[in-house]
């Protein structure tokens, strides 16, 4: 829903939630099967942190495959599991400059 400022602008506000039961007798709800998969496809490149990228990923809780020569393909698995987002994370930062 948008609303209007009084500058002519508009802002996004959320409508309110009730809960439909009271909190002791919410339940959580899973989706088993779902997955949410992260994929970073990085070089070619000349820069010297590309071999510093590679590494990392095949060493890191991801899947590292190399696309074609100087390309390379890392997929992550998104989970509970901490490792992966911290393996993620270094890779990120190496290919990114």
């Amino acid at each position: 829903m948008l609303d209007s400022l009084a500058d002519g602008g508009s802002a996004l506000v959320s409508p309110r939630v009730r809960p439909c039961a009271p909190p002791t007798e919410r339940a959580s709800v899973r989706l088993p099967g779902v997955e949410r998969l992260v994929t970073v496809e990085f070089g070619p490149t000349r820069s010297k942190r590309l071999g510093k990228a590679v590494a990392e990923a095949r060493g890191g809780p991801g899947e590292c495959t190399e696309v074609e020569p100087g390309r390379c393909r890392a997929r992550f698995v998104l989970g509970e599991d901490l490792a992966v987002y911290t393996g993620l994370a270094r890779l990120l930062e190496r290919v990114r400059h």
